[in-house]
């Protein structure tokens, strides 16, 4: 009745009727009636994708006011607007314990491959890979974080498990979901093993350690290339990539100069001589400067192996 009512005074009008779409969830939630017409909700939050700044107002003051309705309401904007995942997370993050791990979990079982992709993508800031620890905690729920992502690491679709070990490794939660990523490391999928491998940079065990070594044999260059770059970031790795300078093959030299510049533990002045000994090109030395300055220089700092932008693909 109150959609109709709402429908047939501002039909004419998207922009005033989802603003009074927006008052009358508000109101809703405040006397504990529940969201029973899904137009409302579809109507709000259309107003609320042009009505940024404002908007980020509605899901705080429900997540004050009434948190333990914010499941229900995600449920209604997924089931009617799944694209709006801007809002999605912005409720997300607002959403205190214990009410938020279930809506995190709503959006990650959500049966649109799409959303489940697009969420973990919106965490990771839609770059493909950020530094290690780079990403603000909060992000995900504080009691449940890791749970969120073992789902997305199990995803059946690769792009989904991708963008999820890319936020573990962006959030610093590596280690609390190794079991997860070490079988991530044999995926179906090529990227996926690339990316896990990669993630293996951040810990410092010997069974990690031997299986990145181990990598370095494998028969696929981009499992290769992942292998280095995870290994240059480990203390006990590095030395493993410095002692097989220079090698045979040159886009195997390539990664190792494009990981000693962008993500290697700190060398030393020998180490780095003679690197420069053996440097090929001026890209190859080009990265043992920048290793310097990242290392050395106040304003250094790590960009990330892989900094692109992801744009999440529409069927």
């Amino acid at each position: 009745m109150l959609a109709r009512a709402i429908d047939g005074a501002h039909g004419s009008d998207n922009d005033e009727r989802g603003a009074w779409s927006v008052i009358a969830i508000l109101a809703m939630a405040a006397t504990k009636r529940a969201f029973d017409d899904a137009r409302l909700v579809e109507w709000a939050v259309a107003w609320m994708e042009g009505h940024r700044t404002l908007s980020v107002l509605v899901p705080l003051v429900l997540a004050e006011q009434s948190p333990d309705r914010m499941p229900e309401l995600l449920t209604h904007v997924m089931d009617r607007r799944p694209r709006s995942m801007a809002f999605i997370v912005n409720a997300l993050l607002r959403t205190p314990e214990p009410y938020r791990y279930p809506c995190e979990l709503l959006v990650v079982r959500h049966p649109d491959p799409e959303v489940r992709e697009h969420f973990f993508a919106l965490l990771g800031t839609h770059q493909r890979l950020v530094p290690p620890g780079s990403l603000d905690r909060s992000r995900l729920s504080a009691t449940h974080g890791a749970d969120v992502l073992r789902v997305g690491i199990g995803d059946p679709e690769p792009r989904v498990r991708e963008r999820a070990i890319a936020v573990a490794y962006g959030i610093g939660l590596v280690a609390d979901v190794r079991a997860e990523i070490l079988a991530a490391t044999d995926d179906p999928d090529g990227d996926v093993r690339c990316y896990a491998l990669v993630a293996l940079g951040v810990l410092d065990d010997a069974a990690t350690r031997g299986l990145l070594i181990a990598r370095l044999g494998s028969p696929v260059v981009g499992e290769v290339c992942a292998a280095i770059a995870a290994l240059a970031r480990r203390p006990d790795g590095v030395e493993v990539i410095l002692a097989g300078l220079p090698d045979p093959r040159p886009w195997y030299n390539d990664a190792a100069f494009a990981s000693i510049g962008e993500v290697a533990t700190a060398l030393d002045d020998a180490a780095l001589d003679r690197l420069a000994t053996i440097a090929a090109d001026d890209r190859a030395r080009s990265m043992l400067e920048r290793h310097r300055w990242r290392t050395r220089h106040p304003d250094g700092r790590e960009v990330g192996p892989d900094g692109r932008i992801e744009v999440v693909r529409r069927p």
